[in-house]
């Protein structure tokens, strides 16, 4: 159910390429395929940031970099404030579902397209 929407929307996107435009079949193929592999690559990216992956390189790098008291009280008023975090991780996941949702639409619509040549 979660993909209906972006890939309804990745329908869009191609009707209105192709009828803003005499593109050619091919061209509305690659186009579609190029697009799609974008959004596939950055919500894979979005994805493999909220799995945690790269926390171990953040936290090295936070360490290497020196900050005042202040600096580190608003950081622990900011991880302890749940409202925030949980609001953050639903952007977050939304923002992944539709990206993976729309790449996904996109590029079988261009191996669609490819079928159809």
């Amino acid at each position: 159910m979660f993909f209906v929407i972006p890939m309804a929307l990745s329908a869009i996107i191609l009707v209105l390429c192709y009828g803003l435009g005499n593109f050619e079949l091919v061209h509305m193929v690659n186009t579609a395929f190029y697009w799609g592999l974008i959004s596939l690559t950055v919500g894979t990216f979005l994805h493999i940031i909220q799995t945690g992956f790269f926390r171990l390189f953040t936290s090295g790098f936070k360490q290497l970099k020196r900050r005042t008291r202040s600096a580190e009280r608003v950081e622990q008023m900011l991880k302890e404030d749940g409202e925030l975090q949980s609001w953050k991780r639903g952007v977050l996941n939304k923002s992944r579902v539709m990206l993976l949702g729309i790449g996904l639409g996109l590029t079988l619509s261009a191996f669609g397209g490819v079928m159809m040549l």
